[in-house]
C-alpha cells in the first residue's frame, strides 16, 4: 500500500515528502520504523486532518503529515 508524508519543522530535511511503500495492514508505528523514528522524534501524527495514535491502522492512499516535538514554554 501507498502512504504520502508531509513532514514539517525539524523533521523536514530527515524525511522527504514522498510516497512510501508499506504492507497490507501496517500500523503508524511500522511507517515510524521504516522512516527511523522507533523511539520518539516524532510528537504527532495526522490524517485529514486528525490526531491519529501509532497503534492505528494505515490505508492505501492515506496522507500523514509528521510534526516533531515542539520545543519553548518557560
Amino acid at each position: 500500500m501507498r502512504i504520502h508524508i508531509r513532514a514539517h519543522g525539524a523533521l523536514r530535511p530527515r524525511i522527504p515528502q514522498a510516497t512510501y511503500e508499506l504492507p497490507p495492514a501496517a500500523r503508524v508505528a511500522d511507517l515510524l520504523a521504516l522512516l527511523g523514528f522507533q523511539q520518539g522524534g516524532v510528537w504527532l501524527v495526522v490524517r485529514e486532518g486528525a490526531m491519529i495514535e501509532r497503534t492505528a491502522e494505515l490505508h492505501d492512499g492515506d496522507r500523514l503529515e509528521l510534526v516533531p516535538p515542539l520545543a519553548g514554554g518557560g
